[in-house]
């Protein structure tokens, strides 16, 4: 098994709704930070294995909004690329369990 390495990360601007980023949709925002991520790692994009790239709202117009980026990022497209779905709660960390009173079963009474 290879060794992961996390070699660079980068956010997003947090814009307002219909502030300047507006025009732009979410594939053209990842593409900035995944330049972004390969110039801060001082890597060529070649050098790269995979892709995650997390996301709260995928548009409707381009599903696995991650691949686009990556794309538009110039990332080779032999990379296998993901997009992590943030906007539910079954993806968050431990978004899978279930509050402790719910759990308890209540008896008629």
């Amino acid at each position: 098994m290879k060794a992961v390495v996390i070699v660079a990360a980068c956010r997003t601007a947090i814009g307002a709704f219909g502030g300047s980023l507006r025009d732009l949709n979410g594939a053209q925002i990842g593409s900035v930070t995944m330049k972004e991520a390969v110039r801060r790692a001082g890597i060529p994009a070649e050098a790269i294995d995979d892709v995650r790239y997390g996301c709260c709202i995928e548009p409707v117009d381009t599903l696995n909004v991650a691949r686009v980026a990556a794309l538009l990022a110039c990332i080779p497209d032999s990379v296998p690329v993901a997009t992590a779905g943030r906007g539910t709660q079954g993806a968050l960390p431990g978004g899978n369990r279930r509050p402790s009173s719910s759990r308890r079963r209540r008896t008629a009474s």
